[in-house]
């Protein structure tokens, strides 16, 4: 009797299981990935079946909320960083955090119908492999710095048009003067916490004070204390209170860890919203993106670091000549109307993180995937997206082979090369000791 009972227990529970799982049953999953799931408390995809395009980040920036994404033309897209969805038939877009690139760590072997896409608005030095053109294609879209991304993320440090013309943080020029002839301040600023840098700034910096007196705020060849508030917070910072000293200064030393294409960051856009003249040194083309003509003063305008100190004297004795470089404060005039139009064509602000980018990122891939894809070249990327040539230096303007970080390059090139040759031997994931005595056997080569 004892086991009959038993019996006539487990049968319908039996029943109830195979129910359970015919109504779950995906044929790419199969059984054991569904009772992963189960144990791991992933029972939302259970419960209902997910029905729109799935976009999968699967190198995040930070956490990703597991949610439904709303997008514009009344677009939805599953978003989710849950990798128990990879095999999903519904995901569509692998989404991969460019300084969390990791080879030994891939979604392989790849779905044949699975578009990857790279965001990476960070500086190039994070990862060299991605300034290659063998690491660079095997994705199918991007939000790059770069005005030729996808999503262009090039004016990613700039809030508003506004910031250029307000004169919050705006001191006049005979202010300044009087406040330099004070002793209080040098006629130059300099303000950075990263102290070896591609670009080779710190170096430019202390050449450059021979010819004209330089006051150093930050940790980098620092000669002057911020306030204890500031303290520790001057890499990136736009709060009021940094951008009011900031505003004192005629000029500020504005270099760019990194010399790459429509590489800009604040470094470029904080001297001009509180109107003080940027020394700037990265991206070739950032004529293109000076609110005014005469918005920098370039680096590479100049023969050498000595001439260009001649020229930072002239001007900060000459208040006409000084005040020509401020158009955008003084009359509150911007000319230059592909900024404008990129400003007002941008589908995403700034938030206090910076990070509001992202989750229209999320919407234009989600756009896409409703939309027509043949309008949409889901193709292997070019160059033009992301890659970097070698670093140049501030202090010659040419690319210095002894500086660790333009080695770092070249081994980043090499990378590449092994990445893309073991990718087609090893579909299923490249193992990593393999991958590494490639690298070394190509290094010995060189």
């Amino acid at each position: 009797m004892q086991f009959s009972s038993t019996l006539w227990f487990f049968i319908p529970c039996g029943l109830a299981l195979l129910t359970w799982l015919f109504m779950n049953w995906d044929e790419k999953e199969g059984i054991i990935p569904i009772f992963i799931k189960y144990w791991q408390g992933d029972l939302g995809e259970l419960r209902e079946e997910i029905g729109e395009p799935i976009i999968l980040w699967w190198h995040p920036y930070s956490s990703v909320p597991e949610e439904y994404l709303e997008c514009s033309h009344s677009t939805r897209c599953f978003v989710t960083n849950n990798r128990a969805l990879l095999k999903n038939v519904n995901t569509k877009v692998v989404v991969f955090y460019g300084s969390h690139w990791n080879v030994s760590d891939l979604p392989l072997p790849r779905e044949q119908d699975h578009r990857w896409a790279l965001i990476h608005e960070e500086s190039p030095k994070n990862v060299f492999m991605l300034s290659h053109i063998q690491v660079l294609s095997v994705f199918n879209a991007s939000a790059t710095f770069s005005r030729h991304s996808d999503f262009p993320l090039t004016l990613q440090s700039l809030s508003s048009l506004q910031d250029l013309i307000g004169r919050d943080y705006y001191v006049e020029v005979k202010e300044k003067s009087s406040l330099l002839n004070g002793g209080d301040l040098s006629p130059v600023v300099f303000l950075s916490s990263d102290c070896d840098t591609p670009s080779e700034r710190e170096a430019f910096v202390s050449e450059l004070q021979s010819f004209i007196p330089i006051d150093s705020l930050g940790s980098c060849l620092n000669n002057k204390k911020l306030p204890p508030s500031l303290e520790g917070m001057e890499s990136g910072v736009m709060s009021p209170e940094l951008l009011t000293i900031l505003g004192r200064y005629k000029f500020h030393v504005s270099i760019e860890n990194y010399p790459c294409e429509d590489y800009l960051t604040e470094k470029l856009w904080r001297p001009l919203i509180v109107g003080s003249v940027p020394i700037y040194f990265g991206s070739p083309s950032v004529r293109d993106w000076l609110p005014n003509k005469m918005s920098a003063i370039l680096r590479e305008d100049f023969s050498s670091i000595q001439e260009l100190g001649n020229y930072l004297k002239y001007l900060n004795e000459n208040h006409s000549a000084y005040e020509e470089y401020l158009s955008h404060k003084i009359e509150g005039r911007i000319s230059n109307s592909g900024l404008i139009q990129a400003m007002e064509g941008r589908t995403w602000n700034i938030d206090e993180t910076g990070s509001l980018f992202f989750g229209a990122f999320e919407c234009f891939l989600c756009e896409h995937l409703h939309g027509d894809l043949e309008k949409f070249a889901w193709r292997p990327l070019p160059a033009s997206h992301l890659a970097c040539p070698p670093p140049h230096s501030s202090v010659t303007l040419q690319e210095n082979l002894e500086n660790f970080w333009t080695r770092a390059w070249h081994h980043g090139a090499v990378e590449a090369r092994v990445f893309q040759q073991l990718l087609s031997q090893y579909p299923h994931g490249i193992p990593s000791q393999i991958y590494q005595d490639h690298i070394l056997e190509a290094l010995n080569k060189n």
